[in-house]
């Protein structure tokens, strides 16, 4: 895949997790992690009704190869070029995956 078709920007954000002073783990903290070309759009989208509705969505995106990202960190935002906002929230990483060319990534958003 085309770098120059990564016109996007996805902000990863990792997780660092303490312990109390019982060793019990604290909730976890998100912290900026980086910045990196990308690529997303929505490949599904489901509504779950129980007491509340909630729409998940599912991502599918491109990413250099050599991006820092696993399976365990999400996305604070993904913009255009221009740095208008087009997918913002906890955007969870489900899976990455190498490819040839690029990092294939897949990930849910909740509302």
């Amino acid at each position: 895949m085309a770098r120059t078709s990564m016109t996007m920007q996805a902000y990863i954000q990792r997780s660092t997790v303490g312990k109390d002073a019982y060793r019990n783990p604290l909730p976890p903290s998100w912290s900026a992690l980086s910045t990196t070309s990308a690529r997303f759009w929505s490949t599904s989208s489901q509504e779950i009704i129980d007491n509340k509705t909630v729409i998940v969505e599912n991502l599918t995106g491109l990413m250099p190869l050599g991006t820092d990202i696993t399976s365990s960190d999400r996305l604070e935002k993904i913009t255009d070029r221009n740095g208008t906002t087009l997918f913002a929230g906890e955007l969870e990483v489900l899976s990455v995956q190498r490819i040839n060319t690029h990092l294939e990534v897949i990930v849910r958003k909740a509302e």
